[in-house]
């Protein structure tokens, strides 16, 4: 049986110190940060809640990790790399031991930079999305997964909407697999 996963997409950023907004879809991240036109630090800060902390096999997946400095809780990450996670880009950290009932978080910390040229496309591109989904980026930051033996349970509500589709409001607890799996 695979590993469940919670996805991090969403997250509270700080540039150069600043505080740029809290609950930033992880999407949004790359180009707020590019629009500076020069490197910036950059720091994401995901946020996750754990009803009952997991046993066993648990991960943190990153893309590119070895670009940042992770802290799971305020602490400094070992990145031991245990494999990868569906791409061989994205990488999985051992973090067992390392979550705790109640709010957890992850920290990416990086200097987050693009070639001049890469800048100088994007100001080119300005706001034609056409041209700017042709860019290519000399580094990106993704959302991040937490991986492992777990459940998920969640306190929200799911709507239906057009197309088939569900819309959520509420939040995710990581929890311990139910007994029958």
């Amino acid at each position: 049986m695979d590993l469940n996963a919670l996805v991090l997409d969403y997250c509270d950023l700080t540039i150069n110190g600043e505080d740029k907004g809290k609950n930033i879809p992880i999407v949004d991240v790359q180009e707020i940060a590019c629009s500076y036109g020069e490197p910036v630090n950059l720091e994401a800060v995901f946020s996750f809640n754990v009803k009952a902390v997991p046993e066993g096999e648990l991960y943190l997946v990153c893309e590119t990790p070895e670009l940042f400095d992770i802290e799971i809780n305020g602490e400094k990450l070992a990145q031991k790399d245990c494999g990868c996670y569906r791409d061989k880009s994205f990488r999985k950290l051992d973090i067992s031991g390392l979550l705790r009932k109640g709010r957890n978080t992850v920290a990416l910390k990086t200097l987050f930079k693009q070639s001049p040229e890469t800048y100088e496309n994007i100001s080119k591109a300005g706001g034609f999305e056409s041209y700017r989904n042709k860019l290519s980026y000399d580094m990106e930051i993704d959302a991040v997964y937490i991986i492992g033996n777990f459940g998920v349970e969640t306190d929200g509500e799911f709507t239906e909407i057009p197309r088939n589709a569900l819309s959520f409001k509420g939040s995710f607890s990581v929890c311990r697999v139910a007994e029958n799996g």
